[in-house]
């Protein structure tokens, strides 16, 4: 259907496009592939004031950069990945579990899997744009976190992906260093044609690491992000614990964590934020803030309410 299309039907999307070309030419593409999802777009859009919206077209035109030419390809696994998605909530709620539990099923059932890592990635980076709690959590790492962290701060980014939060990071004048780990060589190679890419000159460095078991680097960053990696591992509580080492006194930390969020390769279930505040101070950090962001076009009292996907945004920081 179309941006133009959905026009000629009276469907009229809640801002306009024309002055953020990135962010056109995405949904442009995805609702030639997917029109039915025009509803969707419509909410993730709906309400956002003037600086999300620069953002949101921002991080539009750094994933053209990743896509390259092949945004329809990009388009279509984006949609595969939501009808996985949706799965995976069909099987939650009849069950009241996540499907996996341990990581060697993950590893079974999507890591090993090539093919489909390749589509899960490709959908994972449209999601910062098409998800609204991904794209509001972004915001608030570039507008509450990282303005924040001191003059010349040492950066570290755990399961840096795609590589967005840590272009962020690259384009502050006042960072120092950066780092990424991953547990994958493979993954961290990605990484660094990633920001290649999308044209970050700054040295990065990376290295496997496996933040669960990384209890040797003590005292090392004053900032360190932490988005949409614990509810992959088994012991999360152990994976701060690092974190907090990690961390100088005074350090920062930015986490992200998603409550009731079944997805294929998540294995560690939180029911509701406050046990996520609850293990971050239980393991020593003092919280800054706290923030709840609902799943697109849900309020929060509806996500509470129906057990719908909450990213949970902590900022926290080591004791002096």
């Amino acid at each position: 259907m179309g941006i133009a299309a959905a026009k000629s039907e009276k469907l009229e999307l809640p801002v306009d496009l024309d002055a953020h070309t990135p962010l056109k030419e995405i949904i442009e593409d995805l609702l030639t592939v997917w029109p039915e999802h025009f509803r969707h777009v419509y909410k993730a859009l709906d309400g956002l004031d003037d600086s999300k919206l620069a953002n949101m077209n921002e991080v539009a035109g750094y994933s053209l950069k990743l896509v390259g030419g092949d945004l329809r390809k990009f388009s279509e696994d984006y949609r595969w990945m939501c009808e996985r998605f949706v799965e995976e909530q069909f099987f939650f709620f009849r069950n009241d579990h996540y499907r996996l539990s341990t990581i060697e099923e993950a590893i079974e059932k999507v890591y090993g899997n090539a093919e489909y890592m390749s589509k899960y990635v490709h959908g994972i980076l449209l999601s910062q744009i098409f998800w609204r709690n991904h794209a509001d959590a972004m915001y608030l790492y570039r507008s509450q976190f990282l303005p924040k962290n001191k003059d010349g701060y040492d950066h570290l980014e755990i399961g840096p992906g795609h590589g967005l939060f840590l272009v962020f990071a690259a384009k502050d004048p006042r960072a120092g260093s950066l780092c990424g780990w991953d547990i994958s060589p493979s993954s961290l190679r990605q990484t660094k044609e990633a920001l290649q890419t999308m044209g970050v000159n700054a040295d990065v460095t990376v290295e496997e690491n496996d933040v669960v078991t990384a209890d040797k680097d003590e005292n090392r960053f004053d900032s360190i992000i932490c988005s949409e990696v614990l509810e992959h591992v088994e012991e999360p509580q152990r994976a701060l614990r690092n974190l907090l080492k990690a961390l100088r006194p005074g350090g920062r930390l930015f986490l992200n964590i998603p409550v009731n969020s079944p997805a294929p390769d998540h294995i560690y279930l939180w029911r509701d934020p406050q046990e996520i505040k609850d293990m971050v101070e239980k393991q020593g950090f003092e919280i800054e803030q706290f923030h709840e962001l609902p799943t697109t076009g849900k309020t929060l009292e509806q996500a509470r309410k129906q057990k719908l996907d909450i990213s949970c945004i902590t900022i926290a920081c080591k004791p002096d």
